[in-house]
């Protein structure tokens, strides 16, 4: 899910450097993300929230469950309204002077980890 504002919108620019990865993927814009997450909560899903400050390492939440990976923008993160609508927010542990990942490399480790989890045989 997408937000209607203050997101970059879904372009062909943005297909093609996807390499075809968003024909497989099912997306949409949203107008209120918190109404959209509160919608998804009512309907069983929990969300976890990709944060420096998560309180747990992304790899300990159980992607098992339905659940709805929220990632912010680059720079300021998830806003704080959203922030505080998470169920848990998730942390990937950085090492050195790094002190974060960007917002497409953090959201493909947690879908990474989510997938690994529901594909455990």
């Amino acid at each position: 899910m997408i937000p209607k504002h203050h997101a970059a919108s879904v372009t062909s620019a943005v297909v093609k450097a996807s390499a075809g990865a968003t024909e497989h993927m099912a997306m949409a814009e949203v107008t209120n993300i918190v109404s959209t997450m509160d919608e998804l909560k009512e309907r069983g899903f929990w969300t976890a929230g990709v944060a420096v400050e998560g309180d747990i390492p992304f790899t300990e939440f159980d992607y098992t469950t339905p659940a709805a990976i929220v990632v912010g923008n680059e720079g300021k993160g998830i806003r704080r309204l959203v922030r505080e609508h998470c169920d848990r927010l998730v942390r990937i542990p950085m090492y050195g002077s790094l002190g974060s990942l960007n917002a497409s490399v953090a959201g493909a480790l947690v879908m990474y980890e989510a997938a690994r989890q529901r594909h455990r045989t």
